[in-house]
């Protein structure tokens, strides 16, 4: 591990499962009262601040003992993991829900469709970027047909799962549906990857190999501009997020050169990758890139209200930002490591890490902290944390402070394979974390009942801001559960109002999030569901 540069400042799922972990750390008393009178008592509380005569949690009284030392703190309750449908607040938040469904909609016509990634805007309302093949009404009329494989598709369902509008873009070959993002008006800004001639909403673009379309639509649906991002040879996005005054900021990977929204970037070797920060008007602001000797390929990417921006992915040799090379890391020439990149509001960099090999599939800002999932093999270090995993695939989360360093890292895991594949960070700064998992998963002492090879269990989970759990929920699917190589199930995660939970992806086979068993339409569907904090 190493560091660098400026220290600065779905209907789903058949029988969710409910299951209590263990309470939390809190803080300790602190002052034991040293030279009490004998006898002398006092309250007492040592949980966290504000949850004291919240929910369940109660102070308790402490009397001084015959040294003049207050004792323990009898008859106290510290907040708890919550128990799931007892109806109790045992965690103290105001809250006595974990994770129930309050909406969950699954759309499709049994010709394979699914969702991406999704957010959610001011109202409500869950924007969704997905694919389909043949031609489905999702709520602005039938979609054009596919070409040869699949088109892709943004939209946009309200509170209670209902489609508002859909948009697609299409061609005769199939696109890639990427990420997407709401702005502070409830715009929608999306990413997707194509090949040879497509029709983003009515505009047309030409590819130079795979390219990016980006394109941002109305909250009403009404589009405003579609662009290529790309070069001469193969180039992504990778992630996708707006800024306050209505701007948004692109990831992605290229080689050799690249254009986009008017930026060009020439890469240091073959692949690098970028950051492009583009106003509401379409034109780019600043461009960076994130190059070195060998190959650099963003993987999740973050945004903050403050225009920060985070990046991380895999990279091999060396990295450095822009062309006076900010913040420069020195990893492994012969294996991919993991990178960790902040930039500032104006494209600076502010700090760099890397780490072993992971697969980052998530970042998020938490205030001035940054938060990682993902999944690991063998074993990796985030500074003195160590963590093991004791399968092919094991779930990690870390907590970065604003300069880079790690404040904390946990593992999840069991004996054969897990995936996080979403993360999300709530208003409070809890850590919202879905993903699969085959044979058994353990949140903390919490196993979720096992799942079958190819019959993955999904799970969802929060974290407080110090790790510890909250609550965790498990979802059985029947049958297959593989798609064009990727396992099915939650593919994204999204925190809403209210701290309301999104959750999107798609799945085949019969499934229920408590309030009855819906059966597919033949073939893999569009999964949407909010769940209550």
């Amino acid at each position: 591990m190493r560091w660098s540069g400026k220290l600065a400042g779905v209907y789903a799922l058949a029988a969710f499962a409910a299951c209590r972990a263990e309470p939390y750390a809190v803080p300790s008393y602190g002052d034991t009262g040293a030279g009490c009178k004998e006898g002398a008592t006092e309250a007492c509380y040592g949980g966290h601040a504000g949850t004291k005569g919240v929910g369940a949690c109660r102070a308790g009284v402490r009397a001084c003992d015959a040294y003049g030392r207050f004792g323990a703190c009898d008859g106290e309750v510290r907040p708890a993991a919550e128990v799931c449908g007892n109806g109790v607040d045992e965690n103290c938040d105001g809250l006595t829900s974990c994770g129930e469904a309050v909406m969950a909609a699954r759309l499709g016509i049994g010709e394979s469709e699914g969702v991406d990634d999704l957010a959610v805007d001011g109202k409500g309302d869950v924007a969704y970027l997905g694919f389909y093949v043949k031609p489905l009404d999702l709520g602005s009329g039938p979609l054009p047909q596919a070409g040869n494989g699949r088109a892709a598709v943004v939209g946009k369902v309200g509170p209670d799962g209902k489609p508002l509008w859909a948009r697609a873009v299409s061609g005769k070959e199939t696109l890639y549906p990427g990420f997407v993002a709401v702005g502070p008006a409830g715009e929608v800004a999306f990413t997707a990857s194509f090949w040879g001639a497509v029709d983003a909403m009515g505009t047309p673009l030409a590819s130079e190999g795979w390219d990016s379309v980006i394109g941002v639509v109305d909250a009403d649906g009404k589009p405003r501009f579609a662009l290529r991002a790309g070069g001469s040879e193969d180039d992504g996005a990778d992630g996708i997020g707006f800024f306050p005054d209505g701007s948004f900021a692109v990831a992605g990977s290229f080689r050799r050169h690249f254009t986009f929204a008017g930026a060009a970037l020439d890469a240091v070797d073959v692949d690098d990758g970028y950051v492009v920060k583009v106003g509401g008007d379409g034109k780019a602001l600043w461009a960076r890139d994130l190059g070195g000797s060998r190959s650099q390929w963003p993987q999740a990417f973050a945004t903050a209200p403050d225009g920060r921006v985070a990046v991380a992915g895999s990279f091999r040799g060396d990295l450095a930002v822009g062309p006076t090379k900010e913040a420069p890391l020195a990893g492994a020439s012969d294996r991919d490591e993991t990178f960790v990149v902040a930039l500032g509001k104006d494209g600076g960099a502010l700090w760099s890490r890397a780490f072993a090999a992971t697969a980052c599939h998530a970042i998020a800002f938490a205030g001035d902290d940054l938060v990682l999932a993902g999944s690991f093999s063998g074993a990796v270090d985030f500074d003195a944390v160590h963590l093991e995993a004791n399968a092919t695939r094991a779930v990690f989360v870390a907590r970065l402070d604003g300069a880079g360093r790690v404040r904390w890292a946990k593992r999840f895991g069991g004996p054969s394979d897990q995936d996080a594949t979403g993360m999300a960070v709530d208003a409070r700064g809890r850590i919202v974390l879905a993903g699969f998992y085959e044979g058994a998963i353990d949140f903390d002492g919490t196993a979720l009942p096992p799942g079958g090879v190819l019959i993955p269990e999904l799970f969802v989970t929060k974290l407080e801001p110090d790790g510890s759990v909250v609550w965790a929920r498990s979802a059985k699917v029947a049958g297959d559960q593989w798609l064009w190589g990727i396992e099915r199930g939650w593919r994204r995660v999204a925190v809403g109002p209210k701290d309301a939970i999104a959750l999107g992806g798609y799945v085949y086979g019969p499934f229920d999030l408590g309030n009855g068993k819906t059966s597919d339409h033949g073939a893999a569907d569009m999964l949407l569901a909010m769940l209550a904090p």
